[in-house]
């Protein structure tokens, strides 16, 4: 969609709060409909010789296109919009809009040969949400970059926090470690907390602000690895994760994790034995079980082997691809 388009959408959807602004911009149908015109258009220019399309997300409707030219049509998914609604604090008072947003989600779905997930746990969303066939939608899986890394010893006796988060800082749980922090640092004075992934200004003791991080350079990629290898236990206590991917940065360094029970992450967490799941919101539990890891080096060093291991056999493009390949090729068939 040309930039004049999108930045005409954004005005058209302004309001005096940056909250509501950002959600009626992101259910905004109009853009979806006129993204699914330009996105067909783009195709249809195309040179390349392609027998399925595969589109991110529930952004286009493409299924005209498709019909008109006999081409199965798949989507890649992190969330869906009961994921996004579900995390949303103070929902904007917009049943209209919601509705409306919903069931274009609804079409899509329904118009597609075949859905792929990044979790289990989304699988069963689209089945539950919007009734989708069992047979329709299969998981996928996600590719960590970090996979495959050859990584020094980790002295999991060094009370090291890592926080990663590059937008939403009290959505994702920032306020609540800094308060359970302040709690760990009664006992454990030593302790640190590193901030990566937004610029912050947080005045306290132990609490260190890194900012943000540019993964698409070689330099910040470098800087961005380095933290977790120096970290010993990676904390986001979110209130909704559409995915998780930093979970699987930090399991790709050896690095446990402390999640929420919510979403995707015991998925992520739990079922790889790689950490633990607490209440979102809570922070006395997040300082206790903090408090707990670092009062047990061994279980830290057992979980992050496990992490590791987890990643380099589940979690890889590789395995994305088959699982991809091999649903795609028997939806084509059927």
């Amino acid at each position: 969609m040309p930039l004049t388009l999108k930045r005409a959408f954004t005005l058209m959807n302004a309001s005096y709060s940056q909250d509501i602004w950002k959600f009626k911009n992101q259910l905004d149908i109009r853009r979806r409909y006129f993204g699914s015109f330009w996105a067909q258009r783009r195709i249809a220019q195309t040179t390349l010789n392609f027998n399925a399309i595969l589109q991110i997300g529930s952004t286009f409707d493409l299924s005209p296109y498709a019909r008109r030219h006999d081409i199965p049509c798949f989507s890649y998914h992190d969330n869906n919009i009961y994921g996004y609604l579900a995390g949303k604090n103070n929902l904007p008072e917009r049943p209209r809009l919601i509705r409306k947003a919903v069931n274009f989600e609804k079409t899509v779905y329904q118009n597609l040969t075949g859905v792929f997930t990044m979790s289990r746990t989304l699988r069963n969303r689209f089945i539950d949400d919007f009734r989708l066939p069992e047979d329709k939608v299969f998981y996928a899986g996600f590719g960590c970059p970090f996979a495959g890394l050859h990584l020094p010893v980790k002295d999991y006796t060094r009370k090291t926090i890592l926080f990663v988060a590059s937008h939403s800082f009290s959505q994702k749980g920032g306020e609540i470690l800094l308060e359970a922090f302040r709690k760990v640092r009664k006992t454990h004075p030593d302790a640190r907390l590193i901030l990566a992934g937004q610029t912050l200004s947080i005045d306290q003791p132990g609490v260190e602000c890194v900012g943000f991080l540019d993964k698409r350079s070689k330099e910040g990629l470098i800087h961005y690895s380095q933290l977790y290898q120096d970290a010993t236990l990676f904390v986001l206590p979110s209130y909704n994760e559409a995915f998780g991917e930093v979970f699987l940065e930090a399991m790709a360094h050896k690095v446990p994790c402390i999640g929420t029970d919510c979403c995707a992450m015991p998925e992520i967490i739990c079922q790889n034995n790689s950490g633990s799941v607490i209440p979102p919101g809570d922070s006395s539990v997040l300082a206790d079980e903090i408090l707990q890891y670092f009062e047990n080096p061994n279980t830290l060093e057992q979980l992050g082997r496990h992490a590791y291991e987890v990643i380099n056999t589940e979690y890889t493009w590789e395995n994305v691809i088959d699982r991809i390949r091999q649903h795609a090729s028997e939806r084509m068939l059927s």
